[in-house]
């Protein structure tokens, strides 16, 4: 009979999650989360984290990413092993399409019930086990996935994880643990937490990018998912006023990302006008008009700002594109937005011209939905 251990996989995991700053833990359960259950029932009320379980994977990694997306915090998501990530891989590739990290846990097993102390089950061997595991399941709809097969796996690869998640462009990454890791002796280290920095642009870009637009005569901008905090949004609220120039959020924006009754929002599809324009600056969008091939004006400068310009994980990236601007999308429009902030304002016809585009556009669309 062995000795009991003193601190297993799940008690090491779960101060893993509280070091790093985790809030909540959303699981779609499976019987092998059993020593993660007993660990947060032992720390009663001296615990921090937030457990909710959700009644199907999407649900799960969409909560995850709902938070995310309301707090700027990435968290850790259970998912029942290989048919379990594939249930969850709809919701996993929405994250990686919006640029949310997330960890996905997915318990699996190494020696299915062949060491007593270990044992997941009967349902193990005959019902749940894949050839390929379930990071390779999953490894199609996120950012990163690894399988960890030691107890200092366990630590090393959740930061490796995490870091990931975090790193721009951000996405979900996945985590394979075995059961066996869970139950068995803890590593005996916790390194300290390792967040991911930012990256953004170097200023002289932000300042020639701001050159070339102030330059423009017609700039046109368009967003999906730039105006994701309020700040973000007053940003892009700031170079639209300084420039004179619409704002335009194609098919399915992610936010709210600009007050949609402020006279420089594009009202009606941005394929009406961005034949017109001489500088387009696409603000966080992976979409910003279809088809993609449109007959911009000659010389037309079209500005990609995203976490990964001309998105290199997307299978297809066909706009014309002349200058980029990488890394954080919402720390490169607060830079934006503050180096246009000492240029000379737009000319006050160019304003006037949108407001009357957006009201005339509004009435029309008024005067069709009372007939409707």
């Amino acid at each position: 009979m062995t000795d009991k251990i003193a601190r297993n996989g799940a008690a090491m995991l779960l101060d893993l999650f509280e070091a790093d700053g985790i809030d909540c833990i959303f699981a779609s359960p499976i019987a092998v989360m059993a020593p993660i259950w007993e660990e947060l029932a032992k720390r009663g009320d001296s615990l921090r984290l937030k457990y909710f379980r959700c009644r199907h994977e999407i649900l799960a990694v969409a909560a995850a990413q709902g938070y995310y997306q309301a707090t700027g915090r990435p968290q850790a998501v259970f998912l029942p092993t290989n048919l379990g990530v594939q249930n969850g891989s709809m919701a996993l590739r929405t994250a990686l399409q919006e640029h949310v990290p997330l960890v996905a846990v997915s318990i699996d097993s190494m020696t299915w019930g062949e060491d007593p102390g270990k044992d997941p089950g009967p349902e193990w061997p005959s019902l749940l086990s894949h050839a390929a595991g379930p990071a390779r399941s999953g490894e199609a709809v996120v950012k990163w996935a690894k399988e960890a097969r030691t107890a200092s796996d366990l630590v090393h690869e959740w930061r490796r994880a995490l870091y990931v998640a975090e790193a721009v462009p951000r996405g979900p990454t996945l985590l394979e643990l075995p059961f066996d890791l869970l139950v068995g002796e803890a590593f005996d280290t916790q390194p300290p937490p390792l967040r991911s920095a930012n990256l953004i642009a170097p200023p002289e870009e932000v300042e020639a990018i701001a050159d070339v637009l102030v330059a423009a005569e017609n700039p046109v901008i368009t967003t999906e998912y730039a105006g994701r905090t309020h700040a973000q949004q007053q940003a892009l609220v700031a170079i639209a006023e300084k420039l004179g120039a619409p704002v335009f959020e194609f098919m399915m924006p992610s936010f709210h990302n600009f007050p949609r009754n402020h006279p420089l929002y594009g009202v009606g599809p941005i394929e009406e006008v961005v034949g017109e324009a001489d500088a387009i600056l696409i603000a966080g969008s992976d979409a910003p008009w279809h088809p993609p091939i449109q007959a911009l004006r000659a010389g037309c400068a079209v500005i990609h700002m995203a976490e990964d310009p001309l998105r290199p994980r997307a299978p297809y990236w066909g706009y014309a594109t002349t200058h980029t601007l990488a890394g954080d999308v919402g720390r490169n429009l607060l830079a934006l937005a503050g180096t246009l902030r000492t240029r000379p304002d737009a000319p006050a016809d160019r304003t006037r011209k949108w407001h009357a585009r957006s009201a005339e556009k509004r009435a029309a669309m008024t005067v069709e939905a009372d007939r409707a």
